[in-house]
């Protein structure tokens, strides 16, 4: 499989790096696939050489990829020029570029069009067109578009004392467990945690950060309702199964905004372990949480 790099919107893929009809075009190069840009976050006191590290963030990344389109006449470059600008045009629609390494691999960013497609020439140097596509990345990290599931429960009860001919509980019924993710990535993830009643007084924490999502004591998730935890950035919501906003059912020691599945050194190994717990339930209550692994450059 050779190496592609494919433009993807509105449901149309255009593969850049390789050359056809539908899509006549010659990739150049690119530049900023690399380490998402960052910024460092210090201190100084008055007196102090040097400064205190703090902390980091990553930066919005600038794609720019080089493009020649061999054009014979002068009809034919305004032709593709046209062509061009239809296709990266600004719109508030996200783009996705995609890589795909030739052991099929494959890694997608999310992009937004910044422009660069200026078209500045000079007929001297013939009707070809060579141009810069500049894509804006919000998110400056790459991500496996392969999606992981993971069912987190494990049903357990207080089992009655003596048989029964029809169906009986006593006791408690709660869901627990510990689970493990070796996660793959180098940038972390944002999961979207699914919890399915009914359950009581749900929680959540990865141990290996020490993060942890908890509702407010004796709240109940009612048999045939769900909240949904997306704690991706631009989105961080609680919902439920009508898309209602819950996030007043949220315990304020929560980590909504921190949460994550850490890669190595964070956590050793990139091994984030889990523990969920609640009561009142029944084989029908559910908790999954589903990630991508991320990469801060490629």
């Amino acid at each position: 499989m050779a190496y592609s790099i494919i433009y993807q919107v509105g449901g149309n893929y255009y593969n850049i790096s390789n050359q056809s009809p539908a899509f006549p075009v010659h990739y150049l190069g690119d530049e900023n696939f690399g380490m998402a840009p960052l910024h460092m976050i210090t201190s100084r006191s008055p007196v102090q050489h040097g400064d205190t590290t703090l902390d980091f963030r990553l930066d919005p990344r600038i794609i720019q990829i080089p493009l020649l389109v061999e054009c014979e006449t002068l009809q034919e470059q305004y032709d593709q020029r046209n062509y061009l600008l239809q296709l990266f045009k600004p719109s508030n629609v996200d783009g996705t570029l995609i890589v795909i390494y030739p052991d099929g691999r494959q890694r997608y960013i999310t992009t937004r069009v910044l422009g660069g497609l200026d078209f500045n020439m000079e007929t001297s140097a013939g009707h070809s067109i060579r141009a810069v596509v500049k894509l804006r990345c919000s998110d400056p990290t790459w991500y496996n578009p392969n999606e992981y599931t993971i069912p987190m429960v494990v049903i357990s009860g207080t089992a009655t004392a003596y048989p029964k001919i029809y169906p009986t509980t006593y006791g408690t019924t709660t869901f627990g467990g510990s689970y493990q993710i070796t996660y793959e990535g180098t940038w972390l993830s944002y999961p979207i945690i699914t919890v399915t009643g009914p359950v009581t007084n749900f929680s959540i924490t990865n141990t290996s950060s020490g993060q942890n999502i908890t509702l407010v004591a004796g709240t109940v998730i009612a048999a045939g309702t769900s909240l949904r935890f997306d704690l991706r950035y631009g989105y961080k919501t609680v919902i439920d199964q009508a898309g209602v906003n819950r996030i007043g059912l949220v315990d304020s020691s929560s980590e909504l905004a921190q949460f994550a599945i850490y890669p190595a050194p964070e956590v050793p190994n990139g091994i984030n372990t889990f523990v969920v717990s609640g009561t009142s339930t029944t084989t029908a209550s559910s908790v999954y949480l589903s990630y991508y692994d991320r990469f801060v450059g490629i």
